[in-house]
C-alpha cells in the first residue's frame, strides 16, 4: 500500500528513469525493477517516509549508457512510459511489482510483434492494440500479481 504522493513519486521517477537518454529498454525495466524491490523493503519503522524512501530507492540505481543501443529505443522507451502512466494495473493489481512484471510484458509482446517485419513502429502499433484493446487488463494484473 502506497499513499497517493508516495505513488506519484514512484510513477515520476519511473517514466524519468525508462526515458533516459543512451539505456536500451532492458536495462531500464531492469533498473525499475532493482529500484522497486529496494522500496518494497521499506516499513513504517524506517526512519525515511514513504516517498523519502522512493526518492532514495531510484537515487541509489546505476545505469551506464548502453553500447547496444538500436535506432528505436527511444521511442519503446516512451511507450513503455506510457503503458506505465495512469495504467489500470496499478489499480488492478496487488503491488508495485505486478506494474513492473506488466511493463516487462510489454516489452515483450513489442520484441515478439517486432520478430515479425522488423518495423519498430509497427509493432509498438499491435502492441498497443493487443495490450489496450484486445486483452483483459484484470485477467493480466491477476496473471501478474506477486502472490502476496
Amino acid at each position: 500500500m502506497m499513499d497517493l504522493e508516495s505513488f506519484s513519486t514512484w510513477e515520476r521517477l519511473a517514466i524519468e528513469l525508462l526515458t533516459r537518454n543512451g539505456i536500451e529498454p532492458r536495462a531500464s525495466l531492469s533498473a525499475l525493477h532493482d529500484a522497486t524491490e529496494r522500496l518494497l523493503a521499506w516499513s513504517p519503522d524506517s526512519p525515511m517516509d514513504l516517498a523519502e524512501a522512493t526518492r532514495d530507492a531510484f537515487a541509489r540505481v546505476a545505469l551506464r549508457p548502453s553500447m547496444n543501443a538500436t535506432g528505436y529505443d527511444a521511442a519503446v522507451k516512451r511507450w513503455l512510459a506510457a503503458r506505465l502512466f495512469g495504467s489500470w494495473i496499478a489499480y488492478q493489481g496487488n503491488s508495485l511489482r505486478t506494474l513492473v512484471r506488466f511493463l516487462h510484458a510489454c516489452h515483450d509482446v513489442f520484441l515478439v510483434e517486432l520478430a515479425r517485419d522488423g518495423h519498430a513502429r509497427e509493432a509498438i502499433r499491435r502492441s498497443d492494440r493487443l495490450i489496450v484493446h484486445e486483452a483483459a487488463s484484470q485477467q493480466i494484473a491477476t496473471l501478474l500479481n506477486d502472490g502476496s
